[in-house]
């Protein structure tokens, strides 16, 4: 059950059977009205007590007689026979031989059950102590309870399976810190110097924890987390190491952020009174939240927090950096738990909270990428356009201007090669080779000027460019094969995706973007004819490192779009029964995201034909082998007729309607012309939109 090396911080993680065995523990020492009022500063110190020197007078050892039953201060110390006072941190005390007997009633006890009965895992209880995989981020003034639900929930966590959900180690700052204090002078020194030099190592737990942090931002409306200096420092550091995160939801919280998608869904004017106010009172709110009013218990921690944060991210940045990670956290939330239809609330929601935000902390790839993201995955390119072009045109415009010295000049510049980065992808994505072109060579010019500002050289984020660009050529010439300049292109995206793979491939955690650039890298090699089983062998390391990576690979488009390119260069090599495989298993799954996630409808178009082409190619029919029942599937050929036919008449009469030529429904060219783009632009995006929820609808109920 114990794990010995917990010396390190960044190794005291606990995991559910623990968290649920101690929950036993204390229901039977309080019974069941006392356990669910408990606080999380309840179970710390004691039943209203507070958390100060001057309160411990009882013989110099800081716990009454009655919250040292239970209370993790309580439990945690204990005297020698010289006299001397030992008080350890909960995850410590429990591997030492003064933790034995503990141990034993919390096995005795057992996990506690918090809803409906479940079933423990065989194989959960291996170790309750290990390294994090979360940094968990919570406010003590909310109820224990609380903490004990939301990391319960799988979904919290994305596991795959409940063992791995209950193998999931999550650090906590009430098991993992001694949270002593003492009347004796002497013991308050040593408790002291061992704190800070925990302190000290503290930003390593976060570095380190392999999932992010998890935040109980509750109640949603108004989160007591914002106004602990605490939080602000763990955000801080998650955003400067880059770690993913994550928001832990009570029942009530789902519930109310499903409200807030539904009212941020609908414009200003078509809001209520009662909603419009609802609005103004959360985004004020949301504005107020300010790093300095912050508070800490402990005066001097506050302190420390505030040089820490000015250090790492500066004072002065800390609001406008912390609060668009919230919000972006917030959007991503709605976004994975709502379908397409709140997709528009999330987004809504997130330009509100940043409202306030003004000049270039408005352009920043913090706030654009999000939106970007989102409209990307619902397939709206357009939109995607315009948001990510009026930042990099004001970027442009601004940053000339500005003085600045060296280092402030090369982090503006580098996250102004992001915003150009995303712009050269969408233009790559609407085979726009000369606008992509200009954007991603201009990106890949500022990241390699600047990467000697990057404390890690070699991940500047060049590679990320040298794939696009090299993906973009591909698509390109995949799309229009008859192109005059073919060969050099595809020699030039050669050259790029292979640096863009030595790069990634030289980073010491294999990253999810390889699987990418192992794909595309497939394709080049497909289209200048090089042998099949060396084009094989690239799509299948791209595969595996994307279900290597992907958080939710069963569900996770990305990979459904490798099986359907994997499936046309099998089937465009004649090996028909192998491309039958690999694109069935991606027609059904690209149905699940369309009806699970809402995402664009037209990539089931693609498999859809790929499917009916290899029909013709296949010897059998394969309705009368095993392979169509093993992948179970769901290919109606009447109604995937009706779905198709359906499709093309809607866009003759998006044509019709926006007076569209057939290959500006692909190409965006008609994008460049002012009077265009203002007579036809809206309406066009406003029928395609119409289009899309159409087949989503359609899918939804007949397949």
């Amino acid at each position: 059950m114990l794990n010995a090396n917990t010396s390190k911080l960044e190794n005291r993680g606990v995991n559910l059977h623990f968290l649920l065995c101690y929950a036993s523990f204390l229901k039977k020492h309080l019974g069941n009205n006392q356990f669910n009022k408990l606080s999380t500063k309840d179970v710390v110190h004691g039943i209203g007590i507070e958390p100060t020197r001057r309160e411990f007078r009882t013989l110099g050892r800081g716990v009454d007689p009655y919250n040292k039953r239970f209370t993790i201060r309580g439990l945690t110390q204990h005297q020698k026979k010289n006299g001397k006072l030992v008080a350890k941190n909960m995850v410590s005390f429990l591997e030492e031989p003064f933790g034995k007997a503990l141990r034993k009633e919390l096995l005795r006890l057992g996990p506690l059950s918090l809803g409906p009965p479940f079933v423990v895992p065989i194989g959960s209880t291996r170790s309750w102590f290990g390294r994090a995989d979360f940094f968990v981020t919570h406010a003590w003034d909310r109820p224990f309870v609380e903490l004990l639900k939301g990391l319960s929930k799988r979904q919290t966590t994305g596991s795959q399976s409940d063992l791995d959900h209950w193998r999931t180690y999550f650090w906590i700052d009430i098991f993992a810190v001694n949270q002593h204090y003492f009347d004796d002078d002497r013991f308050q020194e040593l408790h002291e110097a061992e704190r800070n030099r925990e302190l000290a190592n503290f930003e390593n737990v976060v570095k380190h924890s392999t999932h992010g942090i998890l935040m109980f931002m509750s109640p949603v409306n108004n989160p007591i987390l914002l106004k602990r200096s605490w939080c602000w420092y763990e955000v801080s550091l998650a955003i400067l190491h880059k770690k993913t995160m994550n928001l832990a939801l009570s029942q009530e919280d789902e519930q109310a952020l499903d409200d807030y998608s539904r009212i941020f869904q609908k414009e200003a004017n078509e809001r209520t009174i009662e909603e419009n106010c609802f609005v103004d009172e959360f985004v004020v709110l949301f504005e107020e939240f300010n790093v300095e009013k912050s508070e800490a218990t402990i005066l001097s921690d506050k302190n420390w927090i505030m040089n820490r944060i000015e250090n790492l991210v500066k004072l002065s940045k800390a609001n406008s950096k912390v609060k668009v990670a919230i919000a972006r956290l917030l959007m991503s939330t709605i976004d994975k738990m709502t379908n397409n239809q709140s997709s528009k609330g999330a987004i809504n929601m997130f330009v509100e909270l940043t409202s306030h935000l003004e000049g270039m902390e408005k352009c920043t790839s913090e706030v654009v990428n999000p939106v970007v993201r989102v409209l990307n995955k619902k397939g709206y390119k357009y939109k995607a356009l315009q948001v990510c072009k009026e930042a990099v045109e004001y970027q442009e415009k601004c940053l000339p201007q500005m003085k600045l010295n060296y280092h402030e000049k090369a982090e503006l510049y580098l996250d102004y090669a992001v915003n150009l980065n995303s712009l050269g992808r969408i233009y790559g994505d609407m085979f726009d080779k000369e606008y992509a072109m200009r954007y991603l060579k201009e990106a890949l010019r500022i990241r390699e000027e600047f990467r000697n500002m990057i404390a890690d050289r070699e991940n500047c984020g060049a590679h990320e460019v040298m794939y696009n660009i090299a993906r973009m050529l591909i698509l390109c010439h995949e799309k229009d094969k008859g192109r005059r300049d073919r060969h050099l292109d595809l020699q030039i995206a050669k050259e790029f995706i292979e640096e863009s793979i030595k790069r990634k491939e030289s980073f010491e955690e294999v990253q999810a973007s390889l699987g990418a650039c192992y794909v595309f890298y497939g394709k080049l090699l497909d289209m200048t004819g090089k042998d099949k089983e060396l084009v094989s062998h690239h799509f299948n390391k791209g595969l595996q490192v994307q279900l290597q990576c992907f958080e939710r690979p069963t569900s996770d488009q990305r990979v459904f779009f490798t099986l359907m390119d994997f499936g046309y260069h099998l089937y465009s090599r004649g090996d028909y029964e192998a491309a039958w495989e690999k694109v069935v298993i991606a027609h059904n799954g690209l149905l699940k995201t369309v009806k699970i996630q809402g995402t664009n409808p037209k990539h089931i178009l693609g498999c859809i034909n790929l499917i009916r082409n290899t029909l013709m190619g296949l010897p059998v029919f394969p309705k009368s082998q095993p392979l169509m029942r093993s992948f179970h599937v769901e290919f109606d050929s009447a109604k995937m007729n009706d779905l198709t036919s359906s499709w093309c008449n809607k866009k003759r009469y998006i044509r019709s309607e926006t007076d569209l030529a057939y290959h500006t429904m692909s190409v965006i060219e008609w994008v460049r012309d002012t009077r265009s783009l203002e007579d036809r632009g809206h309406q066009f995006e406003i029928i395609t939109e119409q289009l899309e929820n159409w087949a989503r609808s359609f899918i939804a109920s007949n397949l």
